[in-house]
């Protein structure tokens, strides 16, 4: 199994981040058909619903978002700091306070 994962932070505080999510997880669409998201709006984190299959307009005002895409879904957690999306040891990471954090495993 293997896993496409996808961090974006906003340096210039909130903007539109789902261009950047939808085409960001359709461009590894190769590593699997199930996509998952999250993305901190300033107030919270939250989880975002991604279609591969269908190109929708939606909004999705942020500043920070992680995501995955895998064979079978479930490769990012939920945790009480945040939520991890992963693949073996190496993740991205998004904190309920912003902080996006990355690692990769040698």
């Amino acid at each position: 199994m293997s896993a496409g994962l996808l961090g974006i932070y906003s340096f210039g505080g909130a903007a539109e981040l789902w261009p950047l999510v939808f085409y960001g997880l359709k461009a590894m669409a190769n590593r699997g058909d199930s996509a998952e998201a999250y993305v901190y709006d300033g107030g919270g984190l939250r989880r975002v619903e991604v279609d591969l299959a269908r190109e929708a307009e939606k909004s999705l005002r942020g500043v920070a978002a992680v995501g995955c895409v895998s064979p079978d879904g479930d490769c990012c957690a939920e945790f009480p700091g945040g939520v991890r999306c992963h693949f073996g040891g190496t993740y991205v990471g998004l904190g309920r306070d912003g902080v996006l954090r990355a690692k990769r495993s040698a």
